[in-house]
């Protein structure tokens, strides 16, 4: 379970990486075609999450807090790199930002409450 939770975040999270570079190697072609083979990876696994497999359900739900600071790393990345560049992707991060935060804020209320019982 871990090496597939490992595994969808890594893609996920090696999209988002690539996709903050935009405004610096968005004229190259090249950085199209790696986000674009990226892509074509993590939509298969999108789209497990949303037709219901549970393994990868479940790889995702229950990641550890390492994912999440990744996550925010990457869009902290972004958002720096979207206002020194004054790309109109900021206020983009700055979302991502916000709901990544909420949701690892979601989970640690939850597993305390877990762990109450």
């Amino acid at each position: 379970m871990k090496k597939l939770s490992w595994c969808c975040h890594g893609v996920w999270q090696l999209i988002c990486l690539i996709f903050c570079f935009e405004p610096i190697l968005g004229s190259s072609d090249a950085y199209w075609y790696c986000l674009f083979f990226w892509a074509l990876i993590g939509i298969p696994i999108l789209v497990c999450c949303i037709i219901g497999v549970d393994k990868i359900q479940k790889a995702i739900i229950n990641s550890g807090d390492a994912s999440h600071v990744i996550y925010l790393l990457i869009f902290l990345i972004g958002a720096i790199i979207s206002y020194v560049y004054s790309s109109t992707l900021f206020h983009v991060w700055l979302f991502m930002i916000v709901t990544e935060f909420f949701t690892w804020w979601m989970i640690k209320i939850r597993n305390k409450k877990d762990a109450g019982k």
